[in-house]
């Protein structure tokens, strides 16, 4: 089951300071801490329609012949 959050842009995303073109998300500890995202954590990042940020976990297969 997917959870949804919602957050102004104002507190999640701010200009890059090495490029003015770029932005930089912050996702917010509340999301961090529900998902169990660490450090290191590889996420998949989209933008669905009407500018909506989705955000997921990239599973690895676990390789089962050892």
């Amino acid at each position: 089951m997917s959870k949804s959050y919602t957050f102004n842009v104002q507190d999640i995303m701010q200009d890059d300071p090495n490029d003015p073109t770029k932005s930089i998300l912050t996702i917010p500890d509340e999301i961090l801490k529900d998902q169990g995202w660490t450090e290191g954590t590889e996420l998949k990042i989209q933008i669905g329609d009407q500018g909506t940020i989705i955000i997921e976990e990239v599973k690895k297969p676990v390789d089962k012949s050892e």
